[in-house]
């Protein structure tokens, strides 16, 4: 008996470091039939073109994050994942939804050095960011991964080392930020990942 296990919000937390050529990939499992008995793993697969995920490239996973560290600077890559139940006789899922993944081109010589000592707060306004100045900047970019926006994206341009998310509220959800420093020599490499669950 096949069981199909939804992977929900598959792209929410994938992020891609260009210092390192990593994509950090995380996703929330599939609640599975209750008689599956074995403890469930994820198969992870990547591909270059769309709908192109065919053989895993890692299996057998436990928990529900896996960093791909076998990508190249500059490179589009194209992710789905699905969960394995070995008590079944055709043990595992249809896969999640696809995510893309663009890895920047890395950091510009001269660019300055990527932010540190991020992190988030809940209040009630929204979740409040602060991370360590960079000196010599012109700006940050905040970049978000939100549960509605399946993406990274651009959520703000600051000049401060601060931001408040007033789009982060809703209780129970993860909301994920990094920053990058900008200069008249470049963009920064991404820094840490911070993450908030308003309650």
């Amino acid at each position: 008996m096949k069981i199909t296990l939804a992977i929900l919000f598959l792209s929410v937390s994938v992020s891609a470091f260009a210092q390192s050529s990593n994509v950090n990939l995380t996703w929330v499992n599939g609640v599975p039939n209750p008689a599956c008995t074995a403890a469930l793993t994820t198969n992870v697969y990547r591909s270059v073109v769309s709908g192109g995920q065919t053989v895993p490239i890692k299996t057998g996973v436990a928990g529900a994050a896996y960093t791909d560290s076998t990508t190249t600077d500059g490179s589009t890559y194209f992710y789905k994942v699905s969960n394995v139940c070995t008590s079944y006789a055709t043990p595992e899922s249809l896969k999640g939804n696809e995510v893309m993944v663009v890895i920047p081109p890395g950091k510009t010589p001269g660019a300055p050095p990527a932010p540190t000592g991020l992190s988030g707060t809940p209040t009630a306004l929204g979740a409040q960011l602060h991370w360590d100045a960079v000196p010599n900047v012109s700006a940050y970019h905040v970049f978000t991964s939100s549960p509605s926006k399946r993406q990274w994206h651009i959520e703000a341009t600051t000049a401060s080392p601060a931001f408040l998310d007033k789009s982060a509220k809703s209780a129970g959800q993860t909301y994920r930020w990094f920053v990058s420093a900008s200069s008249s020599q470049g963009e920064s490499d991404p820094s840490i990942v911070a993450s908030v669950v308003p309650k």
